[in-house]
């Protein structure tokens, strides 16, 4: 009798299996299911920002099999493009501008700007040179090594640009910088030229006081339009920069950008779907845990020489911008010096030219803002008019902050300290002659 019963739970359990198995089976989706749902973004490695944002992505807009993004760690800038044009199954990109830029002027892919199109701006990425022992200018590299790490990669770009700027003979060398840094540690080479977000948490074990350090990268007008200055402090590195000091540095927007399939094409669909989760959600994106450069995107603003990508500009038509850029639209009426100022920025931003005012010196950068109040006092679809008399010492401040935050961001600017701030407010206050 027992061997009965044992032979109905073993039947019984058999089944039962045979109906899970069956079911799972059934809940797998097919090929064409993950290819309708799954767009791919191709990133940096690993330990790269753009990759970690493309997690963050992975994580907000996961939408089982109607949206999955699938992020790819490439091998450079430059491979980045080429693979977002010529191999199958990449759908977007996240790259740097100067690599664009260097890559059209070079002609490497002649068909670029026809095929692709900005989704959005998101981070600047920063270059961080770090030098050994004995290194203290840019002079001092002067025929020395300098890690690129690949002739495909960002880094490469940026040390033609600048050195060649400079007029710095360098012998380039191709390393992985985890790797690089340890040359530069044993003097084996003098330094290593790192592009990226900041803070790199690969400078994390980089201590004050070591072999070492970072070097500055002074500002120059022969440096293509898609640079612009800006500084490393204490609050991007606590323990290479002393509180008070700066590193002087350039840096260039980097693109979100996607392939430019055709209307009828279900490539293009899915982008869409992408596109409207990525808008939609944006403000997941920027609270935390998600990355804390997610707060630096400017949907409003626009690339200079390349286009919107027509879903995201639709997007952006039926739907109001988030707050941090819509406060910047132009308000009816009369308005303040600080309010004119924010909308002379936020034109400038639309119409691709963010990056032209970084590198204007603060004297032209009135001249311009003037020179386009007149235009708006003289447009007969404006209304506002000049405000009476000379701008109270607040309106003047906060014109002043908020060009610093236009020029070197917000962070560096709430990074300093008050006598800093104040300083650097007579500075500006002097060369622009604000009364």
């Amino acid at each position: 009798m027992w061997r009965v019963t044992l032979l109905r739970k073993f039947a019984v359990f058999l089944v039962s299996t045979v109906v899970i198995s069956t079911s799972a089976l059934a809940q797998t989706p097919s090929r064409d299911e993950l290819h309708r749902g799954t767009v791919t973004i191709i990133t940096g490695q690993h330990h790269y920002l753009s990759s970690r944002l493309a997690s963050d992505l992975a994580a907000v807009l996961d939408e089982g099999d109607n949206l999955r993004v699938l992020g790819i760690s490439g091998r450079g800038a430059i491979s980045d493009l080429i693979d977002t044009l010529l191999l199958k199954g990449v759908d977007l990109a996240i790259v740097p501008a100067d690599v664009i830029d260097y890559v059209e002027k070079k002609r490497m892919l002649p068909q670029m700007k026809e095929k692709l199109r900005v989704v959005s701006r998101l981070y600047n990425k920063v270059a961080h040179l770090v030098a050994g022992r004995g290194i203290k200018t840019l002079a001092d590299l002067n025929g020395k090594k300098i890690n690129v790490v690949s002739n495909y990669h960002g880094a490469f770009v940026a040390a033609q640009n600048v050195f060649t700027s400079k007029g710095i003979d360098y012998e380039p060398v191709y390393l992985d910088q985890r790797l690089a840094l340890e040359r530069v540690r044993s003097g084996e080479i003098a330094a290593t030229l790192i592009m990226s977000g900041r803070p790199n948490p690969l400078l994390d074990e980089i201590r004050d006081g070591g072999p070492l350090r970072f070097v500055d990268i002074p500002f120059s007008d022969k440096l293509p339009d898609v640079y612009f200055p800006i500084q490393l402090t204490s609050a991007d590195y606590p323990d290479l920069i002393l509180p008070g000091q700066s590193i002087s540095t350039v840096a260039t927007p980097s693109i979100m950008l996607a392939f430019n399939f055709a209307q009828a094409s279900p490539r293009r669909r899915k982008i869409t779907r992408f596109v409207d989760a990525f808008l939609s959600r944006l403000g997941d994106l920027q609270r935390s845990p998600r990355h804390p450069r997610w707060r630096d995107v400017n949907l409003g603003a626009a690339i200079a020489g390349m286009q919107r990508y027509t879903p995201v500009a639709q997007w952006l038509q039926n739907n109001p911008l988030p707050r941090a850029v819509a406060r910047a639209k132009p308000k009816k009426g009369r308005r303040s010096v600080e309010d004119l100022f924010k909308a002379f920025i936020a034109a400038e931003s639309a119409s691709g030219g963010a990056e032209q005012l970084l590198r204007l010196k603060k004297p032209e950068l009135f001249a311009r803002f003037k020179a386009w109040q007149k235009r708006q006092r003289q447009a007969p679809t404006q209304v506002a008019a000049k405000p009476k008399g000379k701008p109270s010492l607040r309106a003047v401040f906060r014109q002043f902050i908020d060009e610093e935050i236009s020029r070197v961001g917000k962070d560096e600017v709430l990074a300093l300290s008050k006598k800093d701030l104040f300083d650097r407010f007579l500075t500006w206050r002097k060369q622009t002659d604000v009364q």
